[in-house]
């Protein structure tokens, strides 16, 4: 949002120069500090935490004595039984740069390839109406609902009780504005949730294709209706995303190291 909203911050280059060192989340506004005038040595990337909850903390931080990258049990609620539709969730503003437009066209492909499933989008925004309009128009009612925002417990519970998959279909906005890496791909990667998301943003930074995610074109539906195919369909692979997500979130995204981090620099 300092960065790239409208050109971004117009103070940005006093901040710079002022600063004792910045700090961000993500190897694209690193990279974009840097092309602004940043020196390098000033700028440190430090990932965006995840939030600590029993339910979503890594199992070292929750007093287990477990090796970090131990398999992952995968809870019963979230399998794929045979029979039942496709759990889909989404969680975001209902604004541009979430791309769901794009979202109930990808969804709309996939109910013509007969493909089951029922999509929960949580959350609130302006866009609301005109998505309820478009879900309408599409004639997604029966597989699609707009459920508002929720609190945080209600979401994680989600996360864990509901979601097979979790699509992020984020792009660039007309304003220029565009996420970074956001939390909701954290939080789904410790849930154990397989994330197909769109190649935009910073979230390219943690989904590498077929190891802790999927990168997918928003603009091609039947990209997205492929890979849910498959995710249906092959247990090993839905296994190695959950696998590969928990193993990058728990690694990049530790409390613990992150805060050290931070305090490394603030005390330098």
């Amino acid at each position: 949002y300092d960065l790239f909203r409208l050109g971004g911050d117009v103070l940005l280059p006093e901040k710079i120069r002022a600063a004792h060192f910045i700090q961000t989340s993500t190897a694209q506004a690193r990279d974009e500090l840097i092309a602004r005038g940043a020196p390098p040595k000033k700028v440190c990337l430090i990932r965006r935490s995840a939030p600590i909850t029993q339910a979503l903390l890594p199992t070292q931080l929750c007093g287990h004595q477990q090796n970090h990258h131990s398999h992952i049990e995968v809870v019963s609620e979230t399998q794929l039984a045979a029979g039942r539709p496709i759990r889909i969730l989404s969680v975001g503003r209902l604004i541009e740069k979430k791309g769901y437009r794009e979202l109930l066209a990808i969804l709309r492909h996939c109910a013509d390839t007969a493909i089951p499933f029922v999509a929960r989008i949580i959350g609130e925004g302006s866009l609301r109406k005109d998505l309820q309009k478009q879900i309408v128009r599409l004639r997604l009612q029966q597989h699609v609902q707009l459920v508002g925002s929720m609190p945080y417990h209600a979401i994680e519970a989600c996360y864990r009780n509901f979601a097979d998959v979790l699509f992020f279909t984020g792009k660039t906005a007309s304003s220029g504005d565009r996420d970074g890496l956001p939390n909701v791909i954290i939080e789904a990667m410790l849930a154990g949730v397989p994330v197909f998301a769109s190649d935009s943003g910073a979230a390219v930074e943690a989904i590498q294709s077929g190891k802790t995610g999927e990168r997918l074109d928003i603009n091609r539906p039947e990209s997205w209706a492929a890979a849910l195919v498959r995710l249906a369909e092959n247990q090993d692979y839905r296994l190695r995303l959950q696998q590969g997500g928990r193993n990058w979130a728990e690694t990049h995204c530790d409390p613990r190291r992150n805060a050290l981090a931070l305090a490394t620099h603030l005390l330098s």
